[in-house]
Formats: C-alpha cells, sequence, structure tokens
C-alpha cells in the first residue's frame, strides 16, 4: 500500500512505517509462541539435598502433531541419572494425556511419614520428604486437568497422579 500525495519521500515514509509494523507484529507472534512452549522448570529437592528432579514440557512436535511433552529428570549427588523421561497417562482409547500439557501452577510443601513395620528389625520409620503437586493442563481436546504430586524423600522418590 503506497500513498503518494505529489512527495516521493512520503511515500517511502509510509513503506517503512507499514514494514516496521509487520516486523513488530511478526517479532511480537514469535517471542508470545516461545514463551507458551518454553517454560522454566520445577525443580524439587529432597530433604539433604543429594536428589534433585526437574519437570518441564518440551516444544517439539509429537506423535499426535502437538507441542507439550511432559518430562522429569533426576540427579543424585550433582549426576544426571535420569535425562527427560516422559510422565504420561494411557486412559482407554483416548489420547495419551502427557503429550500435549502444560504446567499451569504448583503447590510445594514438605512432611514426614511415619509408620510402623511389623517382622523387622527396624520397627519404627521416621522418613521426611519434600513435595510438589504439578496442575497441569492439556492443549488439545479434549481439554484434561491432571495433578501430578511428586515426592523426594532422601533416598527415594514417588509420584502420585
Amino acid at each position: 500500500m503506497t500513498l503518494n500525495h505529489g512527495v516521493a519521500g512520503t511515500t517511502i515514509e509510509v513503506l517503512t512505517m507499514l514494514t516496521n509494523r509487520w516486523t513488530l507484529l511478526a517479532l511480537t507472534a514469535v517471542f508470545w509462541t516461545l514463551s507458551i512452549h518454553s517454560q522454566t522448570p520445577v525443580t524439587l529437592s529432597s530433604p539433604n539435598g543429594q536428589i534433585v528432579m526437574h519437570f518441564q514440557t518440551l516444544s517439539g512436535t509429537t506423535d499426535s502433531g502437538q507441542d507439550g511433552k511432559l518430562v522429569y529428570s533426576v540427579q543424585f549427588r550433582g549426576k544426571d541419572i535420569l535425562d527427560n523421561s516422559a510422565l504420561a497417562l494411557e486412559l482407554g482409547d483416548g489420547p495419551l494425556l502427557g503429550s500435549s500439557i502444560r504446567i499451569t501452577g504448583t503447590d510445594a510443601g514438605q512432611g514426614i511419614d511415619d509408620y510402623t513395620l511389623q517382622f523387622q528389625k527396624t520397627s519404627k520409620v521416621h522418613d521426611s520428604f519434600n513435595r510438589v503437586t504439578l496442575h497441569l493442563l492439556e492443549d488439545g481436546v479434549p481439554h484434561r486437568a491432571m495433578d501430578i504430586e511428586a515426592r523426594a524423600y532422601d533416598g527415594s522418590i514417588g509420584f502420585r497422579y
């Protein structure tokens, strides 16, 4: 689109202004897309700090053609022992829950499991843990929601869907 009122400079200024607007619009779309698909990893550590877990969604096209694969990694004493392992649920004939998902929020906390074992050398167990609950939402149809609670103990990890 050019506007020409008999001055050559006006045509160039209008073209430059329109080009700058399209460039700004394109850059805004790119940064908006990147911010959606590159979430900050959620970190969970054991009480003694030796076990560290990271949860995140990875961009990239999955088998279903959608983005947002939920993965977790585990480190023990600073060494990687599990890298980007997928977390998902297969529910009947529907699509895999976890392949097109995003983390919408988290709740962190800590606790202690006290229980008694029968017929063991040590009968009383006092096991402290740190926990995080990931609130997840499926981007594609049928837009299912899910919570995953992860716990990190001094000697183990666990999940609850």
